[in-house]
């Protein structure tokens, strides 16, 4: 069955949340998904980035989130950093650097082109363990 992106996006909200406000959802996020972010991420990775972007109460609050996809090695680490505006990279990578961390990826995704708000999808890599000499 074909089914267009807000409806998909609005059926994995609709997991988790009650359907008026995963339609409600779904309505005002959904649409202002670029097509790249569509093709690469899919309605689940959306409904989750929904959630967490409109859990955003001011200007200048942000949130993250860290995982693994299915395929990542074990050095390998996701970020994910929900905001209204964009933070520099110049900012961002000196402190995953000072955790260790090298940043193999940067994506920005904005919604409705940064109206609804930013997500910036960072591929770490993890320093790995020194061996005991």
């Amino acid at each position: 069955m074909v089914r267009g992106w807000v409806p998909a996006v609005e059926e994995s909200l609709a997991e988790t949340e009650e359907p008026g406000r995963a339609a409600a959802l779904a309505q005002r996020y959904a649409a202002g998904f670029p097509l790249a972010y569509r093709n690469g991420a899919g309605p689940a990775e959306a409904a989750i980035d929904i959630r967490l972007i409109h859990s955003l109460s001011g200007a200048g609050d942000k949130s993250i989130r860290i995982y693994r996809n299915p395929e990542d090695c074990a050095e390998r680490l996701r970020l994910k950093l929900y905001s209204h505006d964009t933070i520099a990279l110049s900012e961002v990578v000196p402190a995953f650097e000072n955790f260790g961390f090298r940043v193999i990826e940067e994506m920005t995704t904005p919604i409705d082109g940064g109206a609804l708000g930013h997500v910036q999808r960072f591929v770490l890599e993890l320093p790995l363990p020194e061996e005991d000499a």
